[in-house]
């Protein structure tokens, strides 16, 4: 989790500016939330790994994911990326794979490029792993899920 630096005028501390932003919208909006409503649990494959007790190679990481904001009256999860580092995109991946119970959209700020180019942006990522998403200089689409 980032450091929580960025501070709303009721005391709320968030871990990015976007988020704060999205939060602020939000509030200006009538639109209700809870912000990092919980957490949950989820697998990583550790490489190269060998259990000591049995040898066996196949050995995991447990791992814990906290979306950004659960939208009151919604059945999904929220995550705000205004940038979506590599081991970031990674993990979200195994959350997504292994967790398809927990629903997720994508709020991005842009629609950056990636370096691959089968997933050329990020609306192109989150659809390739199953997920809605939108940019949110078109607060429509984000207006739609409410």
């Amino acid at each position: 989790m980032a450091s929580r630096r960025h501070t709303s005028a009721d005391g709320r501390k968030w871990d990015s500016k976007f988020e704060w932003r999205m939060a602020n919208w939000c509030d200006n909006n009538g639109v209700t939330y809870d912000a990092q409503p919980r957490s949950f649990s989820y697998t990583t494959p550790v490489v190269n790994g060998t259990c000591v007790d049995c040898s066996s190679t196949e050995i995991v990481k447990q791992r814990s994911y906290t979306p950004d904001f659960l939208l009151h009256g919604s059945d999904f999860y929220v995550e705000a990326k205004g940038y979506l580092k590599p081991e970031a995109r990674a993990l979200l991946q195994y959350f997504i794979k292994s967790r398809r119970d927990i629903p997720i959209r994508f709020v991005f700020q842009s629609n950056q490029k990636l370096p691959l180019k089968r997933t050329p942006r990020y609306l192109d990522w989150a659809k390739s792993v199953g997920c809605e998403a939108i940019i949110w200089d078109d607060k429509k689409g984000f207006e739609k899920w409410l």
